[in-house]
């Protein structure tokens, strides 16, 4: 039934600082202000995959660094993930600020897992899909334009007169 919800994009919900908080798919009047702030989010979940890998290689490496490792990713990203946070949430920056910290990431995983979702199981297709049509849009008109007769030049030198 999950897949279901997330193919037809069916709000979800997160609790945060008291409040319930809808969270539904990325909308195209969004798309250029969350663009903006993605790579900042792409760079910490693969810090975060980084150091899920250092934690399997060296199960020896003290918690404590590790989460010394993760605050560090999230100060350096704080802005970029806060602005984002607001624009998918409709929530001020300062609202989420207030927010302690394992709900703040309660906050942010439901937005990835949301949207990541519909980027992979819904934009993805159609968007491959509209790239099937525009090729062969563009392989009609390319041949529509070799079928058309160049217009007729004169080589240089000729003198041509009017009849």
């Amino acid at each position: 039934m999950t897949e279901i919800n997330e193919l037809l994009n069916v709000p979800r919900t997160v609790a945060a600082g008291g409040e319930s908080i809808t969270v539904v798919c990325i909308r195209l009047r969004q798309l250029p202000r969350v663009l903006q702030h993605i790579a900042a989010l792409q760079l910490l979940i693969d810090a975060l995959s980084g150091i899920d890998e250092l934690s399997a290689a060296s199960p020896d490496q003290s918690t404590e660094a590790q989460n010394r490792r993760l605050l560090t990713l999230l100060s350096t990203a704080y802005e970029p993930i806060i602005n984002l946070m607001a624009e998918l949430t409709g929530k001020s920056k300062d609202w989420l600020g207030e927010l302690d910290l394992a709900e703040a990431v309660d906050v942010l995983a439901m937005l990835i897992e949301v949207n990541i979702d519909f980027f992979v199981k819904r934009l993805g297709p159609s968007l491959k899909n509209a790239t099937v049509r525009f090729s062969q849009v563009k392989s009609l008109s390319s041949g529509l334009r070799q079928t058309e007769e160049p217009a007729s030049i004169e080589p240089a030198g000729s003198t041509s007169q009017p009849h």
